[in-house]
């Protein structure tokens, strides 16, 4: 499984400020012509994703995917950018956090891969 996967050699415009955790020994963070198993090597093979993290999201419950606001890493709750005008997030609450939360706020959305959650670790 990877946190990210291309078969282009160049398949990226930009890609930034991304949580690209991935656990366990068949895990590798990207794919990119070969595996990429950590993010310094992602970084370096894609040129990209400077500002990206890798933590583990801790989520409200096994159907709610909004992050467990407090609970999780300050990195992954406020790491992301503003951007003028966007004041939602994908499935329309409010942004939270000055700077708003990686990927997209309080969800957990991969928008530039087709992908599945396939497991996940619920918050204690």
């Amino acid at each position: 499984m990877f946190g990210i996967h291309s078969l282009a050699a160049a398949p990226f415009t930009v890609s930034n400020y991304n949580d690209l955790y991935v656990t366990g020994a068949q895990h590798s963070v990207g794919f990119l012509t070969s595996n990429r198993n950590t993010l310094a090597d992602w970084q370096t093979a894609s040129s990209q994703d400077t500002n990206s993290i890798f933590v583990l999201p801790l989520y409200q419950s096994a159907t709610d995917l909004h992050l467990n606001m407090g609970l999780t890493n300050t990195q992954l709750e406020q790491g992301g950018i503003v951007v003028a005008g966007i004041t939602t997030d994908s499935d329309g609450n409010a942004r939270r956090g000055p700077a708003g939360s990686v990927n997209g706020g309080g969800t957990i959305h991969l928008i530039l891969v087709p992908m599945s959650l396939t497991a996940f670790l619920p918050s204690r």
